[in-house]
């Protein structure tokens, strides 16, 4: 099962679960190549966005739709140096 068929399940289901997130503050910057997003110009914007940055995003959106879902939510942040 893909990410965004469970998040589905979890947000059109019974209000019965509780969500916890382990989440890690990085503060490398790993980047992506430029040049794999300049081959697809919809995605431009991702030119010098870190992998860090992406996952923090993801981490980001997961934990405000699922908030915004009436479920209860426990998020631990965990700093990574």
């Amino acid at each position: 099962m893909d990410q965004h068929g469970q998040m589905q399940l979890y947000l059109n289901g019974p209000r019965d679960k509780f969500f916890s997130l382990m989440c890690e503050q990085q503060t490398a910057r790993e980047g992506v190549h430029p040049q794999t997003w300049a081959q697809i110009p919809q995605l431009h914007f991702l030119a010098y966005a870190s992998i860090s940055d992406l996952i923090r995003a993801q981490e980001l959106s997961t934990t405000h739709t699922l908030a915004q879902g009436g479920g209860l939510l426990c998020v631990y942040l965990k700093s990574v140096r």
